[in-house]
């Protein structure tokens, strides 16, 4: 009966990541998707969480992970790895360097969190999850792209669902919810 409960964690995040794709369209409507981070997604999905179930309880940063969802007696923890390409402007509007973009580098920190997740120990953790935020279409002319690391990620050893979110911002940014072994 145990793992009915559990699953319904994954579906309950679902649910809240489409909500929270919703505040993230509005919000990078009023200050562009340009001026979006990680932490602000974190504060949608923590927001979300409590409007939606009063009684969790959601602590940031705790012991070193982004996110303790605690909902119906189950613990879950939450990592967010949100790549989005900026391009600076100059003073006088014209474009400047981009900030960020896709990488060997991204790709490695994508593998280290899964690993830190997988090795976390601690038998109160009922599941462990990342959201996996990143720009559909990537505006920067290189050899990567954020598409061609996390499109085709499938489940695996360390990875048991990797589940695509249907969301209102799609033809920008993809969101996945994927369950760590």
């Amino acid at each position: 009966m145990r793992t009915v409960i559990v699953d319904a964690m994954q579906a309950f995040l679902e649910q809240i990541l489409q909500k929270a794709m919703t505040r993230l369209r509005e919000h990078s409507e009023l200050v562009g998707l340009a001026n979006v981070e990680e932490f602000t997604f974190r504060a949608f999905v923590m927001a979300e969480i409590m409007g939606a179930c009063p009684t969790a309880r959601c602590q940031a940063e705790w012991h070193k992970v982004d996110l303790l969802v605690q909902r119906d007696g189950l613990n879950a923890l939450v990592e967010f790895k949100f790549y989005l390409t900026r391009r600076t402007v100059l003073l006088d509007g014209s474009p400047s360097h981009w900030k960020g973009g896709a990488s060997r580098k991204n790709l490695s920190e994508f593998q280290k969190c899964v690993e830190k997740l997988r090795n976390f120990e601690n038998s109160e953790i009922h599941r462990k999850f990342l959201v996996l935020v990143y720009e559909a279409l990537y505006p920067k002319k290189s050899r990567y792209s954020f598409g061609m690391f996390y499109d085709q990620i499938k489940p695996d050893k360390q990875m048991t669902s990797v589940d695509a979110i249907s969301h209102v911002m799609e033809d920008r940014v993809t969101c996945k919810l994927i369950q760590i072994a």
